[in-house]
């Protein structure tokens, strides 16, 4: 009976209902970003194979938004896009490289675009101007030297293609 009246109460109280959902999405940041979590997975739960290879993709594309805004953001305030280098130098292939900090790398950070950690794509923005960028991504998961390339630009316009390096 103490469960119906619990689950009574969380039905007609919003805003348990909304911390219950900010639980819920914080929780499932391990998967969004598991560059973070990545040797917690491979020690603890293994095997995950697709779905974890699913979780680095949703999370490759989502940092490809948030680029995108960080670039309109920029824009907004600068009146031109801003070119970044390649972050990290190489391209990661089975394991994740750090991304790099510094001085080369300012731009990155006078664009708002950072990363804690360790990544499995490289990310860099190339043509920009005052109307014009274009941001790639390129990640070679399994290290078979076929890389997977999403590029993104001011319009938003996502494409995605594997190719060999």
């Amino acid at each position: 009976m103490n469960n119906i009246k619990a689950l009574k109460t969380l039905c007609t109280n919003p805003s348990k209902i909304v911390v219950g959902l900010i639980f819920f999405m914080l929780a499932s940041l391990v998967f969004i970003f598991p560059a973070k979590c990545d040797s917690i997975i491979d020690k603890y739960v293994g095997g995950l194979g697709d779905a974890y290879g699913t979780a680095i993709y949703t999370n490759v594309k989502s940092n490809m938004h948030q680029l995108l805004l960080c670039e309109m953001t920029y824009h907004s305030d600068h009146k031109r896009y801003i070119n970044c280098p390649p972050n990290p130098k190489s391209i990661p292939g089975k394991k994740p490289l750090a991304w790099e900090t510094g001085r080369h790398y300012d731009s990155w950070k006078n664009l708002g675009f950072e990363m804690k950690g360790k990544v499995y794509y490289q990310y860099k923005v190339i043509n920009a101007g005052k109307d014009t960028f274009k941001a790639i991504a390129k990640g070679d998961r399994d290290g078979d030297g076929i890389c997977h390339v999403i590029t993104i630009t001011e319009k938003g316009i996502i494409n995605e293609v594997n190719a060999g390096e």
